[in-house]
């Protein structure tokens, strides 16, 4: 299922790092470098890349349209029952994030995701809007 991130929304990168050399910094920086409007979620670290983190997506004042995750198939299913209590309805799924269970749970619960692609790499095929605007990004360049 492919879906496109919005950038009028809010997006939450659960497994955000503030380590350059990690994919949960990578992602962070190419959707902050598109303007996405960005919530990272790190129970450790206080800050990623100039912008407050947060312990869990509860914390998070601003309405989540989509959740990226990139951490452990186990993390993402327990946190996908935070993401319906809140309402959100578009998990991406980094590849080593997905499972089985998270893909059957985003189905009962009609949550659009994407599960396999690496948002980075797939940044051509996806479809950022702002408000009016419809942009492609060409974000895999600066990570080959």
């Amino acid at each position: 299922m492919e879906i496109s991130i919005v950038l009028s929304e809010t997006i939450a990168v659960v497994g955000a790092s503030n380590n350059p050399e990690k994919f949960g910094y990578k992602v962070v920086q190419a959707l902050k470098e598109v303007g996405a409007k960005i919530y990272p979620v790190n129970p450790k670290a206080k800050e990623i890349l100039g912008l407050r983190t947060y312990e869990k997506l509860s914390e998070i004042e601003a309405e989540v349209g989509t959740v990226v995750f990139i951490v452990p198939p186990a993390v993402a299913f327990e946190v996908m029952n935070e993401v319906v209590s809140l309402g959100i309805k578009r998990a991406w799924f980094q590849p080593g994030s997905e499972s089985k269970m998270s893909e059957a749970f985003c189905k009962m619960n009609d949550v659009e995701y994407e599960m396999s692609k690496c948002i980075i790499v797939e940044a051509n095929k996806v479809s950022i809007t702002s408000q009016n605007t419809m942009q492609k990004s060409n974000l895999n360049a600066r990570f080959n």
